[in-house]
């Protein structure tokens, strides 16, 4: 037998061994199935991921737009929230406006009624007080005035002469040649009765004026002395004429700082003088109907004193 014919020993393996060749083929094939499907896997989970990051990031796209929408939305309605709310707020303002000047002007014509009705009362109390005492009564009261100043709404003169002073009125004549006459210009009467209280501080003579016009400085003059007399004129600037000449009556009070109610009626042509409410005289004369009533100071040429009168409380009435 060939020694290459020779039978195996006993106990070797006759299991076929391929060549190496088809040995590393096979290696290399199982090699390239493993990395495919390692690669496959590779790609299914790259697959996999990608499509998830994909649906991730539509997802998180959609969720902003979302969000967006519904911040915008948000915003709108917060904003249309806000004006209407301050639409409210502005007709709600609007109506305490409108309210409030209603209420105001409510409250400011009742003030001015009830002020008005105020007025009203103490004008009918002060007519109930002050009724027309002289002859033949029945005046309706158009003066009161204390004359403690001008607010009254009379318009008495006030100058070197004629001046309010520790709550009167106070006419001072500083020499003999001129007599002093001040007026409450805003005064116009025709037939009334006029009483003020007087009281001679100094000096010899005060009186009254009446019917007087103060531009053409005209007026009627009712005169009564420290020492009881009295006289009525009639007077054009500084010429003045007898009504009544002097002459005297019990119901003056004499001497200086005593009061004396002085007192006129005119109706007409009819003068009457009153002195502490009793008649003393009375004219006739026709020569002025109407004007403003006054007071007035004099010194007597005889005596050549300054003279100082103070005058309170005047009253006159309407008849």
């Amino acid at each position: 037998m060939s020694q290459y014919n020779r039978k195996p020993a006993s106990g070797y393996d006759e299991t076929v061994r391929l060549p190496t060749t088809i040995v590393i083929l096979l290696v290399v094939l199982a090699v390239l199935l493993i990395g495919g499907g390692l690669g496959l896997a590779y790609l299914s989970i790259i697959g996999q991921m990608t499509a998830h990051t994909q649906a991730t990031t539509i997802a998180q796209t959609k969720t902003a737009a979302i969000l967006a929408t519904a911040t915008a939305k948000t915003r709108a309605d917060l904003t249309a929230s806000a004006a209407r709310a301050a639409t409210a707020q502005s007709n709600t303002n609007a109506t305490a406006t409108a309210q409030g000047s209603i209420a105001a002007t409510a409250i400011a014509a009742m003030t001015a009624t009830a002020q008005v009705n105020a007025n009203a009362m103490a004008t009918a109390t002060a007519i109930a007080a002050n009724p027309d005492p002289y002859p033949p009564g029945g005046g309706m009261l158009a003066l009161l005035d204390p004359l403690r100043d001008n607010s009254q709404g009379n318009n008495w003169d006030t100058t070197a002469n004629c001046a309010f002073t520790g709550g009167a009125y106070h006419v001072s004549a500083p020499n003999v040649h001129v007599f002093v006459s001040c007026a409450a210009k805003s005064t116009n009467f025709s037939n009334f009765a006029y009483e003020v209280q007087m009281q001679i501080i100094k000096g010899d003579v005060g009186g009254i004026i009446f019917r007087a016009d103060t531009t053409h400085n005209t007026h009627y003059l009712f005169n009564v002395t420290d020492t009881g007399n009295y006289e009525l004129l009639l007077c054009s600037g500084n010429t003045c004429h007898d009504i009544i000449a002097t002459a005297s009556s019990i119901a003056i009070h004499n001497g200086l700082n005593q009061a004396n109610l002085v007192a006129v009626v005119a109706i007409g042509n009819t003068i009457t003088l009153y002195v502490n409410n009793q008649k003393i005289a009375s004219a006739t004369d026709s020569t002025y109907s109407h004007g403003a009533i006054g007071v007035a100071a004099n010194a007597f040429a005889t005596n050549g004193h300054p003279t100082e009168v103070v005058f309170s409380n005047a009253k006159a009435w309407m008849v």
